[in-house]
């Protein structure tokens, strides 16, 4: 199974990523690395939300709704009933 994607999701794959080169090549402390990590993802994240009009200035303006096989063949049915 894989994560869920949401906007900015791909810079959590890639801070884990370099947290884990920061942990092995650079002996940086793990608590550290991870931490700033967790940093730079949520910043590109809440970035990205906000580019697509979900948040902003921290404010959620609306709801942003995970994509899952259920509420995408909801979507599908949805869109073909109104055709």
């Amino acid at each position: 199974m894989e994560a869920s994607r949401i906007p900015g999701a791909y810079m959590v794959e890639r801070e884990i990523s370099n947290a884990w080169i920061s942990i092995i090549y650079n002996d940086v402390n793990p608590r550290i690395a991870l931490d700033q990590a967790v940093k730079t993802a949520n910043r590109e994240i809440l970035y990205r939300m906000e580019e697509f009009g979900y948040v902003e200035d921290g404010e959620v303006l609306k709801p942003y709704i995970v994509p899952t096989i259920y509420n995408i063949e909801y979507w599908l049915k949805e869109t073909n009933n109104d055709e």
